[in-house]
């Protein structure tokens, strides 16, 4: 049975992409915060609803997931595993994308030189709108992001040319055992340089002893991110209500 989730029932006793994003969500906010909802079940499944997007670690129990998710108009997006993902589509009134998740199995002792730990974040957010299609808008993104930074649940690191922010990236997810790695963006006239493996860097460094995880969005990330160490270890799924 599906039941709202309360502060005993995490940390999630698994080292999976998902159930990061849901207990550092967790970590961030705690289980009492009017904009973000948890959810559990008997068979350790857990689901967070934040911003009408569902993340969903599923462990079993697919069924009654499918129906609850489906049967949910608060929920307009669903990120999960791709088979959970699968599951959805094939029901009907969903659509989307998925992917492969990399786990770092590299060297931890990087050095990562001329990384700015604390930018200003709007020129940051600017920066990723520039590289990337869907992006929250800032009123939604900085209060989540500095939130994250200042109660030491995220971290993030800049490249700068002068003041201006010209690479990123961040922990988007981090709990205390593991980070999802992401929002990692170079302003086009500077690609080519090595300023996105220098900031991955920065991060691998300063989430030593940490199970590390990137999602690839495109193959020349992905082979980027090999070349760095990381390597397949599961797979994800995006998906919008139609």
């Amino acid at each position: 049975m599906i039941r709202q989730a309360i502060a005993s029932d995490f940390p999630i006793a698994a080292d999976d992409e998902c159930a990061i994003r849901i207990d550092s969500l967790m970590r961030a906010y705690g289980v009492d915060a009017p904009f973000v909802r948890f959810y559990t079940d008997d068979c350790g499944g857990m689901m967070s609803l934040m911003d009408t997007t569902a993340v969903l670690y599923c462990c079993g129990n697919e069924e009654e997931w499918s129906l609850f998710i489906t049967m949910n108009p608060d929920i307009l997006r669903v990120h999960c595993s791709a088979a959970f993902g699968r599951r959805l589509v094939s029901v009907g009134g969903w659509q989307g994308r998925e992917g492969v998740v990399l786990k770092y199995g590299g060297n931890t002792d990087v050095v990562a030189d001329g990384v700015c730990e604390n930018p200003y974040l709007p020129d940051v957010h600017a920066l990723l709108c520039a590289c990337f299609d869907e992006m929250a808008p800032l009123n939604a993104w900085y209060p989540d992001v500095s939130h994250r930074l200042r109660h030491d649940c995220g971290k993030i690191a800049v490249i700068l040319d002068g003041e201006t922010v010209v690479s990123t990236a961040m922990t988007v997810a981090e709990t205390d055992t593991s980070a999802l790695l992401g929002q990692v963006a170079t302003h086009i006239d500077f690609r080519g340089c090595g300023y996105a493996k220098t900031c991955i860097n920065s991060l691998i460094s300063r989430c030593k002893g940490k199970a590390l995880y990137i999602l690839p969005m495109t193959e020349y990330a992905r082979s980027l991110y090999e070349k760095m160490g990381f390597y397949p270890d599961g797979d994800w799924a995006e998906l919008q209500r139609i």
